[in-house]
């Protein structure tokens, strides 16, 4: 559905890419801040669908912080 002419998407917020807001060990915060440089580069996608993702990121990697009772890591992703 095309937006309404003279509307705007919401400008995002600079921590929506910031690997060290996710509840995660380094190894994953890098990784993911890997994913999220290959997003923008290779696949080219606009920057609130990277935002988009890392949204949803942030939220199951919170649920797993609050479910293990810790940050997940590489490891942790992979035993899943």
């Amino acid at each position: 559905m095309a937006r309404p002419a003279g509307v705007k998407p919401a400008p995002l917020r600079p921590e929506s890419k910031d690997p060290a807001r996710f509840s995660a060990t380094p190894d994953l915060q890098h990784a993911i801040a890997e994913w999220q440089s290959w997003m923008k580069a290779e696949r080219r996608a606009s920057p609130h669908t990277i935002a988009a993702y890392g949204s949803d990121l942030m939220h199951f990697l919170t649920f797993l912080t609050v479910h293990r009772g810790g940050a997940a890591g590489l490891a942790d992703l992979a035993a899943l």
